[in-house]
């Protein structure tokens, strides 16, 4: 399968890489179907593996604008990005790049899983991760989410290191299959198409989720440059014999 290119490739990004001051208020998240699964490590307990959507009803900050969120505010499909709390309605910091710089940003371990996942899924989508068919396909991309997290630039092992996950069910194991075929082979998801979403407390679980970068609007002096350089090019046109 090819990997999936860059959606970015020709157009430049106003995204920065590091937090900024942009917040996403969500009232409310939908549970997806997935699989139930032991997990040991840093965290020891049975859990869900699944795909959660959300309903945006605020957000701030200039980095953000309706069109950012990938689906609508309304659907906004996310994934678990931490163990250690509990999901519920919140107000997120929004984070933008790779971590580091950023502290909660997404890892590069997570950028070339969700490449694979995108090779794997081969829609032609930057944001196919976000769009699986089924519960097992969901369950292995949150899974695997899990894995890069806690043990990012580590080989993918669900047997040891800080996160190990154990009870997958047949069709998860064949989704993961398939994604890691991929994995170390096709192009990392292009940060700038990643937001995480950090909070703390109870109810504060952080969470991972796609984001539409604006594009970047050239600025007036760019703009004459290019016209210039179109009027030349037209009055040597007419010049020619």
């Amino acid at each position: 399968m090819k990997a999936i290119r860059g959606l970015v490739a020709a157009t430049a990004l106003a995204v920065s890489a590091t937090a900024g001051a942009a917040t996403v208020t969500v009232g409310s998240w939908a549970v997806g179907s997935g699989d139930g699964i032991a997990v040991t490590g840093t965290y020891t307990t049975n859990t869900t593996a699944a795909r959660f959507t959300g309903n945006v009803t605020a957000f701030t900050g200039p980095e953000l604008t309706s069109s950012s969120f990938v689906d609508s505010t309304s659907q906004m499909f996310a994934y678990c990005y931490d163990l250690g709390e509990f999901l519920g309605g919140n107000t997120y910091t929004a984070v933008f790049g790779t971590n580091p710089p950023t502290p909660f940003g997404v890892t590069q371990s997570t950028l070339n899983f969700l490449g694979a996942v995108n090779a794997f899924i081969a829609g032609g989508d930057a944001y196919d991760w976000l769009h699986a068919s089924t519960a097992s396909l969901a369950a292995a991309i949150q899974i695997g989410l899990w894995e890069t997290l806690y043990d990012d630039g580590g080989a993918f092992n669900l047997t040891a290191g800080n996160f190990q996950a154990a009870g997958l069910a047949a069709g998860t194991v064949t989704a993961l299959n398939g994604i890691l075929a991929n994995y170390g082979v096709a192009a990392a998801l292009d940060p700038a198409l990643v937001m995480t979403l950090h909070t703390r407390g109870e109810n504060g679980q952080d969470l991972i989720t796609g984001l539409r970068p604006p594009l970047k609007v050239p600025e007036p002096g760019s703009l004459a440059l290019l016209g210039l350089a179109a009027a030349a090019a037209g009055v040597m046109r007419r010049r020619k014999p």
